[in-house]
């Protein structure tokens, strides 16, 4: 279920950049580069990269793998965080 062809929101340039690397993460065979998704949604949430955070959320939440959804639930937490 790869919803990449789906037009990224309007963002700076470091999270369009690192919400592409986080995508490239997560639907990549290799469970190491997988891993790598969290580090880099860590790095979405320390540049405040709020709208590539939400739409994360909206477009993988549903997605049938768990570690995917997990990964969207948490982008969901950091965007929370990032309200207060």
């Amino acid at each position: 279920m790869s919803n990449s062809s789906d037009p990224f929101p309007k963002t700076t340039d470091e999270c369009t950049r690192i919400l592409k690397l986080i995508i490239l993460s997560i639907e990549s065979p290799f469970s190491y580069r997988r891993m790598q998704a969290q580090n880099l949604l860590d790095q979405l949430c320390e540049r405040r990269c709020k709208k590539a955070l939400k739409w994360l959320n909206e477009k993988y939440h549903t997605h049938p793998m768990p570690h995917v959804r997990l990964l969207a639930r948490k982008a969901r937490e950091y965007e929370s965080k990032l309200d207060r």
